[in-house]
């Protein structure tokens, strides 16, 4: 108690003495017993100052005070109407309490002088006990969290408690003396977990600036963060400050300017009675409100959904426009019969409308009006009923003439079952817990688009108020026995909105994204340059099975020339799946066909180089030792029938895995929107999230790239045979370019360029120098016989080598001159003499080598002298 006091003025130094006094009063014939009494203050409003200045009766906030009126009855009559174990609790009460209604008006300048109308800073007098200006010992009020604020200054320093039925503001927790009868951040986690239900991730807030609207926005930003949430707060001027000549409302503009730059199509209004309707009026003109394309909810706006709730046709005709389709949340109650009918009664009832005419600190201000048969039944009457029912149970289970301080510790102790449910307040905050209550989502339509309107041509006009959703929020403990709130929607409906539909607003904006899609002039492109190789391909296959039988082509062998071409003709269709996008099926298809394609391609490409180099080697193997070889193309095919079927077993294992390659959007992080969404994003293909798919992805690698290396070092060590009998100077080329071409980048326009100038490599070296030599009828001697002596000479360290490269050559040397001439006689193709039935693709090889005796004791004895020399 002392750290809540710590920030206000200490009562010690102010009053000492009771409010409490006891009387001698006769309550049974023949019997006179001392009672203690006490005057309870009713500060609650019944009017409000509209833009003329003139006083008008809020109807709704009338029958609240006949709530608390109706609980002082029943604690004196000790009446069990409506709470049947009242009697019996308060059998043995010798406390008697009198009660007078004050009208703040809303305000809080006029709710500080109807307090300072008792001379509460006077000591109490000995007054006569019929007297009804005794200092009071409790406030029962006030209504909004400004008014009961600026109260608790004084009720503080007065050490008088004060017991609010409907003030939510934060700040009120750490106020001595205070306490309330409903909890103050329900409706709040109502309005947030509801837009949450609906999909809706961003808001807005919009208001007042007093401390209820400041709380609401405290406890609006904390269940938002909560749930994942972004809370856009626009905060407007308390209207009570504001000039009476702020005809056109501009203290309005600036906010809602603010609420239209937001670009939010949800909202939540934190209004006062004295703001709603110029705030709601401003929010039509702005295009905020009266539309389908927004969702407003309206939470603490209890007047909004009573009964007796209506508008004037003629003056506030837009106001009804911009609610139609519109939400209200509020705290709600069961139905509790035996209170409404004591409201009936009481509206039944002309003596009892005496009486409570007779309380009313103003009496003038009800003298002309009627009360209606069936008054309408709200939240605050609930409330208000208990909170005059807990003043009175402490007021009699409380000792002696007790003061302020032991009348609220007492106050904190309260547990009774109300017409709310079961009241109970925190021992420290004052605070009602909310033990199963629940937020009532109401629909406001207007009655004029009902079917059932008999009047659509009166001057009020009234709303249907449909629940369309109950939030209930019930006390749950967690496993470590932690308690927490369980928060859930039932009753769900259908919304209506403003255009009579059912269809909710978009929760945002229309995003405006790039997507950095591949231009069609750079995809026209990269298809052509596809079209070039698959073209190129198609066309030298077919002229290598047209000319199939003449010497150049034949020389390299007609199926490692056609399975090159199929090769690098599947790599160039790679280029198109690569270009699939948006507005195209099948993307993810696409995006596997990738790996599918160019592995393929590349393995039937890279292994058929791989085989050329190999039958190469062997040629070059046998002419160290002078043998007769023959190698067939089956010997060097197991390369490619290896390096597919790696290929295809890793593929298939790879596709009808979980972590396949789809297509993907990934976001630009440093380009967003107001509400962080990307405005800019690239499409992808790429696997799943997780490192499962290197283990697939890994092993291609080093397969294919392992082939690449192998042809190449292969091709190397042939690096020295002649063009004219080898094309392996052509392969050199193609290997070394597809190696440099392996390294670009992976975008689509310099991967299909990439693509197309790896193809090209492999195809224009190997097939153009065949095209040209397409006449020749065998390579000549000349050239046969400078580059086999010089490759002999590096190889096998002899005189002569000379190479047959793929048909059968009988070759034999014999001395026809003088010292240090050599001469190598080629005969004619023995495979053809044998028979033209002979496989084309059986290479023999004949080295027969003579040297002149002379040429070479004259070498032999060179050496000899030099080694002795040496």
């Amino acid at each position: 108690m002392s750290e809540r006091g710590s920030n206000f003025i200490s009562s010690s130094d102010i009053i000492s003495a009771s409010r409490i006094r006891y009387t001698d009063q006769n309550y049974e014939v023949g019997e006179r017993q001392k009672r203690r009494q006490g005057h309870a203050m009713v500060l609650l409003p019944l009017s409000r100052r509209n833009d003329d200045g003139e006083r008008e009766l809020v109807e709704f906030r009338l029958y609240v005070q006949v709530a608390a009126f109706l609980a002082h009855k029943h604690l004196e009559n000790l009446e069990g109407s409506v709470l049947p174990h009242l009697p019996r609790r308060l059998g043995q009460c010798d406390f008697t309490m009198t009660t007078k209604h004050h009208d703040t008006q809303f305000s809080p300048i006029q709710a500080a002088r109807n307090v300072l109308d008792y001379d509460l800073f006077s000591p109490p007098k000995e007054e006569d006990p019929t007297n009804q200006q005794q200092q009071p010992f409790v406030i029962l009020g006030a209504a909004r969290s400004a008014v009961s604020q600026s109260i608790s200054y004084l009720s503080s320093a007065l050490q008088l408690p004060q017991v609010s039925a409907s003030s939510t503001a934060e700040a009120l927790d750490f106020a001595p003396y205070f306490a309330r009868t409903l909890p103050n951040t329900g409706d709040a986690h109502a309005s947030v977990y509801y837009l949450y239900t609906l999909g809706v991730r961003h808001f807005g807030l919009l208001f007042v600036m007093d401390s209820w609207g400041r709380r609401y926005e405290k406890d609006l930003q904390f269940f938002a963060q909560k749930y994942g949430m972004t809370l856009t707060t626009v905060p407007f001027s308390n209207p009570v400050a504001v000039k009476k000549d702020d005809s056109d409302g501009a203290i309005y503009k600036t906010a809602m300017q603010q609420l239209v730059d937001s670009k939010l199509k949800y909202f939540v209004a934190a209004l006062n009675p004295a703001s709603w309707k110029p705030v709601v009026r401003s929010a039509q003109q702005f295009g905020l409100m009266g539309n389908s394309d927004h969702l407003w909810l309206l939470p603490d706006l209890i007047e909004l959904v009573g009964e007796e709730f209506y508008l004037d046709r003629s003056t506030e005709m837009d106001i009804a426009l911009a609610l139609h389709g519109t939400g209200v949340v509020n705290l709600g109650v069961k139905p509790y019969p035996p209170f409404d009918h004591a409201m009936t009664n009481f509206a039944n009832d002309p003596e009892l409308q005496q009486e409570f005419l007779s309380r009313q600190a103003e009496p003038g201000l009800l003298q002309n009006y009627t009360f209606a048969e069936q008054p309408g039944r709200s939240l605050y009457q609930y409330l208000t009923y208990d909170a005059m029912i807990a003043i009175g149970i402490t007021a009699c289970e409380s000792t002696g003439l007790f003061t302020g301080r032991e009348f609220y510790e007492k106050l904190l102790d309260i547990d009774f079952l109300g017409v709310s449910g079961r009241v109970l307040l925190d021992n420290v905050t004052g605070t009602r817990l909310g033990a199963n209550l629940e937020y009532p989502i109401v629909n406001l339509v207007l009655s004029d688009y009902q079917e059932n309107n008999n009047n659509p041509a009166s001057s009020k006009v009234t709303f249907s108020r449909e629940t369309i959703a109950v939030v209930e929020v019930t006390p749950a403990m967690d496993e470590s026995g932690q308690s927490y709130n369980n928060i859930d929607v039932v009753h769900h409906q259908p919304f209506v909105h403003h255009d009579n539909s059912t269809t909710p607003p978009v929760a945002l904006p229309l995003l405006q994204e790039d997507l950095n899609l591949i231009p069609s002039s750079v995809l026209g492109f990269c298809l052509c340059l596809a079209g070039l190789v698959m073209l190129l391909s198609a066309f030298f296959a077919i002229w290598v099975w047209n000319n199939r039988t003449i010497f150049s082509v034949k020389s390299s062998q007609p199926p490692f020339l056609l399975q090159l071409c199929l090769g690098t003709f599947i790599v160039a269709v790679t280029i198109v799946p690569m270009g699939w996008q948006e507005d195209l099926p099948g993307l993810d298809a696409a995006c596997m066909s990738v790996p599918w394609t160019f592995c393929i391609g590349f393995a039937l490409a890279i292994s058929a180089l791989w085989s050329k180099a190999s039958r190469i080697l062997k040629l070059l193997d046998s002419s160290r030792g002078f043998r007769r070889v023959t190698v067939k193309a089956t010997d060097v095919m197991k390369s490619t029938v290896v390096l597919l079927g790696v290929n295809v077993v890793i593929l298939t294992a790879w596709t009808a895995s979980p972590f396949r390659m789809r297509w993907n959007r990934i976001p630009a992080e440093d380009n967003v929107d107001q509400f962080g969404r990307a405005t800019e994003s690239y499409g992808v293909c790429q696997p799943d999230e997780s490192q499962w798919y290197l283990f697939f992805a890994v092993p291609l690698v080093v397969a294919n790239v392992g082939a690449l290396v192998m042809a190449t070092y292969q091709s190397y060590r042939a690096r020295h045979i002649p063009c004219e009998l080898s094309e392996q100077g052509y392969l050199n080329v193609s290997l070394v370019s597809l190696c440099e071409t392996f390294l670009f980048g992976t975008y689509y326009l310099v991967a299909s360029i990439a693509i197309c100038i790896g193809c090209l490599a492999i195809l224009l070296p190997v097939f153009l120098p065949k095209y040209w030599q397409r006449h020749a009828k065998g390579p000549s001697g000349t050239n046969l016989l400078s580059g086999s002596s010089d490759h002999s000479r590096k190889i096998s360290g002899t005189n002569i080598l000379a190479t047959a490269p793929s048909s059968s050559l009988h070759q034999q040397g014999s001395d026809h001159s003088n010292r240090g001439t050599r001469k190598v006689t080629i005969r004619g193709d023995r495979s053809r003499q044998a028979g033209d039935d002979e496989d084309p693709d059986v290479v023999s090889l004949r080295v027969e080598l003579t040297a002149v005796k002379e040429d070479w004791n004259a070498e032999h004895s060179m050496q000899a002298s030099r080694d002795m020399y040496a």
